[in-house]
């Protein structure tokens, strides 16, 4: 083997920083095992909201020390490997769009008494009336001002081109109430591209239908503060004009001096006080700024062992120059910005800067040529009535660009008075000189101060700075999303658990390991020595998609473990192909060192095209998917990595180690179970592939029949739901209550978790969710209680008793939308249909016969409708299994299951035809099937192992997934074999046949 040494060395070195980022997690686990015990009192009672404020505490604190490196709580969980909502919950938010600032927008700000009277009626009918907000006002105003109509007080230049002076009150109504659900909507979706910082943790956000709230969950969220700060703030784009340091350095310069003074009387004070009289160097008052910098230079050159502020105060200079590097910029370390901005608050240092000059901090901080954290300040104008020339209103389009060298950067264009203004504002900065900035500032932080070239004429623009892509892109959302329509406030937040419940997470993880130590002793009873060798290279691998999941700062989810399971299957594919290759290679008469040799290099392109498939179908998930959908992609493309690296390589650096002299007896491949496999007789697929069809199509047909007449189980994830605030006096299993919930809402969707702490659960069923009436209302009400009473034995009472050891009570109840948006599905399908087009294409390059193509897209979608028609027919004879976002991954896991096996047969079919040795096509196709049906059967054989611990021991939570998975393995090994194969004869004959046909026609003429 070439390279070898490179691929210990690179082994090596992935093993190191896997190592490194899992010790995070470690790390991390340990603190959230402290926050729990701290947080859970005398009845084990565990109040999660303590337990966040423990890991709160600590959160800037030294809670690891590596190699004498010490790491704060905050840097710790910045490099952990993170969970998803559905393994470890994370915080839940209420946000509630106020529709009085929507309708005042509207209104044009109208000052007029008669409205302002109408609105404040309305606020206080709301208290005490479920009707919409604008209801209520359209009918304040009317009983206040019989006659008036309504159009005088909203055409204004908000709503011009939609509500005249003359448009009757009907045409107003309609207008303003499409205005109000529009501004939710926008709000959802600003709310949806803030939460993306997010990654691939998949937040959950659901719009409350009829109550301008929007409702949204997010993965761990061990730092509220930065929640709220993320969702309330409103968004509010604005350009101004940047001042530069230079231009107010008499301003900034007397402050200095105001500042140094008071600093030396200190320090005399201190100094006199301790051992005497000490007087330092006072500064001249002709002291530049320039002098100050070169002053801060020598500093910080001289005694780099000190502190900014320190160094700073032996030199007379005041801590507002502490960290002015590069010239014209003042950077503070984020330790300094508290006292920076009590500096500009205080009203003697204001009054000495000029009245048009706001103080504004950078949006983010970067580090310096020390590698400290700071924050940049930036001196803005803000002219005579401190209002921005341009907003974030005169945007039309922005996107991610790249400049001309080639850097991400931001393009935009604007509207009509955007471009008169810009034009403008831009020729003014252009023409300073030096050249003049334009700062673009959301939420009061500076997101980018570019310098500007010349005057923008056409309202088209680009930002360029130092940004990654990612910057670029949010950058360009923020600019096209604009500020929010409306402020937002907090009206709910909680600390939720996992959505699949601690117990049923528990048996899911612990039911995975089970089945994995399954597949280690079956390889070992199946290869011997070799099974070792595989076993080695599993692990490695598991151990890399963890730690690079980590240092991706990706989330693990649910159907991120499924794409493991997929990522594991695959690795044992891999060296079940090289095994067998080599068996057969010392079958054929060669010696050991030749035969492992040529076997692995005979693997390796049947190995690629398996896995490049299946990656061409995960790249696509993660270009277009969001979500789930993302997350299970991104953890399938790096399992497809790592299981390539380690079947391929590193199984074969431990091989060929352990045949390096040639001794057979260091190593083995077979066993009694293996040849006795071996000795079975060949059988006749492609004879038999008609009666296959025949049966998948009649079982699709008659699951699609079932699926469109009675429909599939979709839980709350695709239809919504109603959802109550359950308390009882003692701790409670989510998981326990929803297996026995399912059966009381009939076995509709039903998700249940902990809720502010273990002894609270918010329940969300889809029972019912189609009927809104008061009726359906009760009757859902009615089978939460009764289910709860027969489930723990406890009663119902009303909020107002008193709670003990044997009630519970439902403290509150709203609907909920789904957490699978539209834009979510549409994506899924999308990035389905460009995989199947690019597969096609790939497998055309590669094996010359688009009929090779068609069997695989036929195989695939063959796999998928099956577990579909499946789900139907379990349905029917009683066995309920919930469509959620787990199930999607199932699918997708499926797919890629699916295409893997399929093309491992194709290869082989493409080998023997390139042989020679026969012209009998089905004679070659179905010798390519049985030669290959070993593999077939261990691969799907071990992965079986895993699903099938899952589906027994996983729980009831964990059912319908492990059921998809096990339907989709089985289906996907049947259609590998007696579909996908022979599918590319009955193709072949008819490509045939057709110019025999051609040639008949002159001859009958």
């Amino acid at each position: 083997m070439q390279n070898k040494g490179f691929v210990i060395v690179l082994t090596i070195v992935i093993a190191a920083l896997c190592l490194y980022y899992l010790s995070f997690t470690v790390v991390s686990t340990r603190v959230q095992r402290n926050a729990i015990a701290y947080a859970t009192d005398a009845n084990g009672i565990v109040d999660l909201g303590k337990k966040v404020a423990y890991m709160d505490s600590v959160w800037n604190k030294p809670v690891y020390n590596l190699f004498g490196v010490e790491f704060t709580y905050k840097e710790v969980k910045d490099n952990e490997l993170s969970l998803g909502l559905d393994l470890q919950g994370g915080m839940h938010v209420t946000l509630e769009v106020s529709p009085v600032d929507i309708i005042k927008g509207l209104s044009g700000n109208n000052k007029d008494s008669a409205f302002v009277k109408a609105l404040v009626k309305a606020q206080q009918r709301q208290k005490n009336s479920e009707k919409s907000f604008s209801s209520l006002f359209f009918e304040s105003y009317r009983e206040d001002n019989p006659g008036a109509k309504l159009a005088h007080v909203f055409a204004s230049a908000t709503t011009r081109g939609r509500i005249s002076l003359n448009d009757p009150d009907e045409k107003v109504i309609e207008v303003v109430e499409q205005e109000i659900e529009s501004a939710i909507d926008r709000s959802y979706t600003i709310l949806k591209n803030r939460l993306d910082q997010f990654g691939t943790s998949a937040p959950n956000i659901q719009r409350l239908p009829g109550t301008g709230r929007i409702q949204i969950e997010i993965p761990g969220a061990d730092n509220p503060a930065r929640v709220r700060k993320l969702l309330q703030g409103v968004a509010r784009l604005e350009f101004w004009d940047v001042v530069e340091p230079n231009d107010i350095s008499t301003s900034l310069m007397s402050i200095n001096e105001l500042l140094a003074k008071e600093q030396q009387s200190l320090a005399l004070a201190k100094t006199a006080t301790s051992a005497g009289t000490q007087t330092e160097a006072k500064p001249s008052a002709d002291t530049t700024l320039t002098d100050l910098e070169k002053q801060l230079q020598t500093a910080s050159v001289g005694d780099t062992t000190k502190s900014g502020l320190d160094s700073l105060q032996n030199l007379g200079v005041s801590p507002l120059f502490a960290k002015s590097t590069p010239a014209g910029t003042f950077r503070y370390s984020l330790k300094d910005t508290a006292e920076i901005n009590r500096i500009f608050r205080r009203a003697d240092v204001r009054s000495l800067l000029p009245r048009n000059v706001g103080i504004y901090w950078g949006n983010k901080p970067d580090k310096d040529l020390g590698n400290t954290e700071a924050l940049s300040l930036y001196f803005l104008d803000q002219g005579r009535g401190g209002k921005p020339k341009l907003t974030g209103e005169v945007i039309n389009d922005a996107r991610q660009d790249l400049d001309e060298y080639a850097r991400p950067a931001v393009s935009m264009t604007m509207n009509a008075t955007g471009t008169r203004i810009w034009a403008k504002m831009t020729a003014e900065a252009a023409s300073k000189s030096p050249r003049g900035r334009i700062a673009i500032v959301l939420d009061n932080a500076v997101y980018s101060a570019p310098y500007v070239n010349g005057e923008i004429p056409n309202g088209n623009s680009q930002i360029s700075g130092n940004f990654t892509v990612e910057e670029a892109k949010d950058l360009a959302n923020i600019l096209k999303a604009g500020s929010l329509p409306a402020p937002t406030k907090i009206v709910e937040e909680a600390i939720v658990g996992p959505t699949l419940g601690e117990l049923a997470r528990d048996q899911g993880l612990i039911s995975t390991a089970l089945g994995l130590a399954l597949v280690v002793i079956f390889m070992v009873m199946y290869y011997a020595k070799g099974g070792w060798v595989a076993n080695i290279a599993l692990l490695f691998n598991i151990f890399f998609i963890l730690g690079i999941l980590a240092q991706l700062d990706a989330s693990l989810t649910l159907p991120g473990v499924a794409g493991i399971v997929l990522t594991m299957g695959m690795a044992v594919d891999a060296n079940v192909l090289i095994f067998e290759r080599i068996k057969e290679e010392m079958l054929h008469g060669r010696k050991l060192k030749d035969a492992v040799k040529t076997g692995y290099q005979r693997a390796f392109w049947t190995i690629f095209d398996s896995n490049l498939t299946t990656l061409i179908t995960a790249f696509f998930l993660a270009w277009l998917g969001q979500g789930p959908i993302r997350g299970f992609a991104i953890t399938l493309m790096v399992g497809i990595a790592t299981s390539f690296f380690t079947a391929v390589y590193v199984s074969r650096v431990i091989v060929e180690w352990m045949t390096r002299r040639g001794d057979e007896s260091k190593i083995s491949f077979d066993t009694f179970i293996a040849k006795a496999v071996k000795k079975r007789r060949q059988f006749e697929f492609v004879r038999n592939s008609k009666l296959a069809y025949i049966i998948s199509s009649a079982l699709i047909v008659v699951g699609l029949s079932l699926m469109l007449v009675k429909g599939l189980n979709l839980g709350v994830d695709f239809k919504g739901g109603r959802a109550y605030i359950v308390s009882f006096n003692q701790p409670v299993v989510a998981t326990s209550l929803k297996v026995g919930l399912s059966e009381a809402f009939s076995n509709a969707g039903t998700e249940v978790k902990n809720y502010g702490s273990n002894s609270t659960v918010k329940v969300t069923t889809s029972y019912l969710i189609d009927d809104d009436t008061d009726e359906a209302d009760d009757k859902v009400k009615q089978a939460l209680i009764a289910g709860l009473e027969k489930i723990t034995g406890k009663q119902y009472v009303d909020q107002d008793s008193q709670l003990n050891d044997s009630r519970f009570t439902i403290s509150s109840s709203s609907k909920v939308g789904a957490t699978v948006a539209d834009d979510i599905k549409n994506s899924a399908w999308e990035a389905s249909l460009f995989s199947i087009v690019a597969i096609f294409i790939y497998i055309l390059i590669r094996f010359r016969k688009w009929q090779f193509s068609a069997g695989a897209i036929v195989a695939t979608l063959h796999d998928t409708l099956f577990v579909f028609a499946a789900f139907a027919i379990a349905n029917f004879f009683g066995l309920s299994f919930e469509i959620d976002q787990v199930f999607v991954a199932a699918v997708l896991t499926i797919i890629g299951y699916s295409i893997n096996d399929t093309v491992i047969i194709f290869d082989r079919i493409r080998e023997y035809i390139g042989l020679g040795t026969s012209h009998d096509k089905k004679k070659i196709v179905n010798d390519a099937i049985n030669d290959t049906l070993s593999r077939t059967i261990i691969t799907a054989g071990t992965t079986l192992l895993v699903v099938v611990t899952l589906l027994i021991f996983g729980g009831e939570v964990l059912r319908g997934f492990s059921f998809a998975l096990l339907v989709g393995i089985v289906v996907g090994t049947y259609s590998s074999v007696f579909i996908a194969a022979p599918i590319i004869i009955d193709l072949d004959k008819k490509e045939e046949e057709k110019p025999a046909e051609v040639k008949k026609v002159p001859v009958t003429a």
